[in-house]
């Protein structure tokens, strides 16, 4: 019977499952994709609604796909109605229809689990596009910054009001944790507090770090600061795992396939269309 004695390494080797780490950097790897091409998608859509406002009112500016620059000679035909409906609108807008794609979300309870996770980080990414733009603002005269200041010249005030949306963001924080928590493709991680745990720190917070890291290289050179300190804002959301909540939910899991990662070559993939995208994104156009 010695010749099948099982050899120590594989002995030692742990199961794979939902809650190895193979696994679990897995999943990290494609909400981090998911988040990325999101912030992507509604940075594009805020500079072309800005783009769109900028030609109405016949102002000059130097567009790209995630940033637009003015000229010096367009600011004597500023107004203070213009500023706050130029820089002021795109994120109330954005955070409207996020309220609005949130409430179609309730009518998906059977949709299958990536689909979730792409809405979800939608939601949450719009949702908050206007309170993180408060804190994102407050010190910034950029983006929605700039109308900021226009309507609170006092520092103080300002930095009283980003406080108070600060406190009211940490008290939302446990429905975006309930949120993401829904996305889960299996209920082991409903087995215990650790388990969801291991489930936001993957699909969320480390996602969130490596996003925010990688979205940097769409900033170069770093003329717009409005953009990263927005991105960085949303990392309010850490300030759950202070509680290490328990979430008692019973979640309603299609039978789907669980793989999360088909193939290596869709990371492949990933990576060139991120690559081509940020080369676009260097593209300058004046209007």
């Amino acid at each position: 019977m010695s010749g099948c004695s099982i050899p120590n390494d594989a002995k030692r080797r742990p199961a794979e499952g939902p809650l190895s780490k193979h696994s679990l950097r897995e999943l990290s790897l494609f909400s981090s994709v998911i988040f990325i091409f999101s912030a992507l998608l509604m940075q594009f859509l805020l500079c072309a609604w800005l783009m769109i406002l900028l030609n109405y009112f016949d102002i000059h500016f130097s567009y790209g796909l995630f940033h637009l620059s003015f000229f010096s000679e367009s600011g004597a035909k500023w107004s203070e109605e213009m500023i706050m409906l130029v820089f002021g609108s795109g994120p109330l807008l954005m955070s409207i229809g996020g309220v609005a794609l949130l409430l179609i979300m309730k009518n998906l309870s059977m949709t299958g689990w990536k689909t979730k996770l792409v809405l979800t980080w939608m939601c949450f990414l719009m949702v908050n596009a206007f309170p993180c733009s408060i804190l994102a603002g407050t010190m910034l005269y950029d983006g929605f910054g700039v109308a900021y200041m226009w309507m609170l010249n006092s520092l103080v005030s300002r930095g009283i009001l980003a406080l108070l949306v600060l406190v009211v963001l940490v008290i939302t924080s446990r429905f975006w944790y309930f949120q993401f928590l829904k996305t889960v493709f299996t209920l082991a991680f409903f087995k215990s507090p650790e388990a969801q745990r291991s489930y936001f720190l993957a699909v969320f917070l480390r996602p969130w770090i490596l996003g925010v890291v990688i979205l940097m290289a769409f900033n170069w050179p770093f003329t717009n600061l409005f953009w990263p300190a927005f991105l960085i804002s949303l990392g309010y959301m850490a300030i759950i795992l202070v509680d290490d909540p328990v979430i008692r939910f019973q979640p309603r899991i299609r039978k789907s396939d669980k793989q999360i990662f088909t193939s290596r070559i869709r990371i492949l993939s990933v990576a060139i269309a991120l690559l081509l995208i940020w080369a676009a994104g260097n593209i300058r156009v004046r209007f």
